[in-house]
């Protein structure tokens, strides 16, 4: 009778286990079901709260796990990640491809190492005025109704003729309506010809077929273009006339130039010019010119003397 007591108590202990499986999670069991009962899934009785969801490890234990974008709370409730993050004010929470909170600065403004957001033109160095782009970018704005351009570095604000940096003979000209739109140009007096600006030194210089062309303007101003093809130089210190000599200039175009002698002296037969006086001689008499002629003076009155008609012999 005794065996038949023991043995009916150790059925109603096994019963026991099965019944109360849900409760004891965390005490797994060996011990078979009566023939005819399964053994519980534990996340059938798994309560999990709000924003969670049960799941069973490999060791077949109940976890209550917080749903994608949640996170575990100290008090064991689950919270969306953005309820929990502190933001800057200048930022908004978004959730990220992995359901991971974020704080993102809002339009117009750049998060720093240390999490706080501040005014993109706050912390963009900019010679000029500072604007913002469409994605809220900070951009530097120079002012070219006075002929400032950007620099490279997207800070320094610069007159445009210095960026320009015109070369010899060029000079900086403005767009009168945009003070910043600059082209180098030749300098008045230079034409440019290939990539080069010509001079053409008191003449004027165009551009013919693409070449660069001097034009001393000699009929009128009496120069003459020089082999440089560059500068014009007045015909007559060209001519360089010797002592004695003058630069006579034809009426019709000045810088068709000849040397003769000066007034008072004549062509000698070596090309030099002499004294008329010196030239003509006046035998017996005395030389003198008149009007820039030599004339022969006898001195009749007092010396008894006549000219002859060779006009150059007193007798």
């Amino acid at each position: 009778m005794g065996r038949l007591v023991l043995a009916a108590a150790l059925v109603a202990l096994v019963l026991s286990a099965c019944a109360t499986m849900a409760a004891a999670i965390r005490l797994p069991s060996t011990t078979p079901c009566k023939w005819g009962h399964n053994r519980m899934h534990t996340c059938a009785i798994r309560n999990c709260g709000t924003n969670s969801k049960c799941l069973k490890d490999e060791a077949g234990w109940a976890n209550c796990v917080c749903l994608k974008g949640f996170q575990l709370l100290p008090n064991a409730s689950c919270a969306h990640s953005c309820a929990i993050l502190v933001c800057d004010p200048h930022a908004t929470c978004v959730k990220e491809e992995d359901s991971l909170a974020k704080c993102v600065c809002n339009w117009g403004y750049v998060m720093t190492p240390d999490g706080v957001c501040i005014d993109t033109c706050a912390n963009k160095a900019c010679d000029g005025t500072c604007t913002k782009d469409a994605a809220g970018a900070a951009v530097c704005h120079c002012n070219n109704t006075i002929g400032l351009v950007l620099l490279e570095d997207t800070k320094t604000c610069k007159d445009a003729c210095e960026v320009a940096a015109c070369r010899t003979n060029f000079t900086c000209a403005r767009n009168p309506d945009n003070l910043a739109d600059v082209n180098c140009e030749c300098q008045e007096g230079y034409a440019l010809s290939g990539d080069k600006c010509i001079g053409c030194l008191g003449g004027t210089c165009s551009q013919i077929d693409g070449e660069a062309v001097c034009d001393c303007h000699g009929a009128t101003t009496g120069l003459k273009l020089l082999e440089d093809t560059v500068t014009c130089q007045d015909a007559c210190v060209l001519e360089a006339c010797r002592t004695n000599f003058t630069c006579a200039r034809n009426v019709d175009n000045l810088a068709n130039v000849r040397c003769e002698c000066e007034d008072g002296y004549a062509l000698a037969e070596d090309g030099t010019c002499i004294e008329k006086c010196d030239l003509k001689g006046c035998l017996g008499g005395t030389c003198s010119q008149i009007d820039g002629e030599a004339v022969c003076d006898c001195h009749g009155a007092t010396t008894g003397l006549k000219l002859l008609e060779d006009t150059v012999t007193c007798q």
